[in-house]
């Protein structure tokens, strides 16, 4: 009978030591409150924004070819990196969410086709080159 009373004790703390960070977590989580979704943008914000990307479209990918001359698509990936981060800035200045900014610039490529603005990437090509 003295070899089970410690079992048994052992066997309570270890359910005690994982039954009530679990009891914590659980009642945490059904009382946390969402975090307010970020304000989709009115027709002016969203001007501005799209003006702001498609203005700094040419700088970016002219950026990119020097970064990455010859390989496109190393190039086209370095333009999105560059437009992530401008894209970035923008939600943050205007209050938005990322996904929100996003959404204007693909409704501003899609609604004003120019010359040069492309809503594609380059095929995947090996490199012509290996460092």
């Amino acid at each position: 009978m003295t070899e089970r009373a410690p079992r048994s004790r052992f066997r309570t703390v270890g359910l005690a030591l994982v039954a009530i960070p679990t009891a914590v977590a659980l009642i945490r989580t059904a009382t946390a409150t969402s975090a307010p979704l970020p304000a989709r943008a009115e027709a002016t914000v969203a001007v501005r924004v799209a003006t702001r990307i498609a203005q700094a479209e040419d700088s970016q990918r002219a950026n990119a070819r020097r970064n990455f001359p010859g390989d496109a698509w190393s190039a086209d990936d370095d333009f999105h990196n560059q437009e992530r981060r401008l894209a970035h800035a923008l939600a943050g200045q205007y209050k938005l969410g990322i996904a929100d900014v996003f959404h204007i610039i693909d409704a501003d490529i899609r609604a004003h086709r120019v010359e040069g603005r492309k809503s594609n990437a380059a095929p995947c090509k090996p490199r012509p080159f290996y460092d």
